[in-house]
């Protein structure tokens, strides 16, 4: 049975000004580095054949840290395909801002259960509505690279292989939402900075667990 470990990048500057990042090419924090080491803590003893992430440094840097914590000799590899949703023209604009169009309720406190309870999809299609030029990446676009990519991986030659897979949490999260899942077990889950989730399959992603 193969194992894809997804783990979304640890804090980056954008993250902690609470700015929209998609393609906005932010390093990790202190605090994000922290995380990045918690994240490999987790993850001892597990051996790993290959490495992947996006090109973004946030995904790059979080990919390097516990590569070189866990001391991992494999192949490490980048694809554009786990980069983040990009958001267009609405990069680097406050989450508050956008929160507070979208929801005439908006409660910073509550902005968590709330996009559980509506989706990451339905969450970056009313984004989108705040883009009247359409830049931002749309949902089932930005979903389907994604799933060719774990499709992929999964249908490699090695079946028992542990691969480690740094993403970030949007993109991520839409997959684990969205996929046609054998086995159900989270539902609408959301990626904090640092999460990890294993995801098992034969051939294809099948089911997967907040480790």
């Amino acid at each position: 049975m193969k194992k894809i470990y997804l783990v979304r990048h640890g804090e980056s500057f954008a993250n902690a000004r609470h700015r929209l990042q998609g393609s906005t090419d932010t390093s990790l924090t202190e605090n994000g580095m922290k995380q990045a080491l918690d994240a490999a803590k987790k993850l001892e003893g597990i051996s790993f054949g290959s490495i992947y992430s996006g090109r973004l440094k946030r995904q790059k840097e979080t990919a390097e840290i516990i590569k070189d914590v866990l001391d991992i000799d494999a192949v490490y590899v980048t694809d554009k395909r786990l980069d983040e949703v990009d958001y267009g023209l609405l990069e680097g604009e406050k989450e508050d801002d956008v929160f507070f169009r979208m929801f005439t309720d908006f409660n910073e406190r509550d902005i968590v259960s709330k996009i559980r309870k509506i989706g990451t999809k339905r969450l970056l299609e009313l984004t989108a509505m705040q883009d009247p030029y359409g830049t931002l990446e749309k949902p089932e676009n930005a979903f389907f690279r994604f799933c060719s990519f774990m499709e992929e991986i999964m249908k490699g030659n090695n079946l028992n292989e542990n691969i480690l897979v740094v993403t970030s949490g949007a993109i991520a999260s839409l997959f684990l939402q969205e996929y046609e899942w054998n086995v159900s077990t989270e539902n609408n889950v959301i990626l904090q900075n640092g999460s990890i989730v294993k995801v098992v399959g034969e051939k294809k992603p099948e089911s997967f667990k907040l480790i």
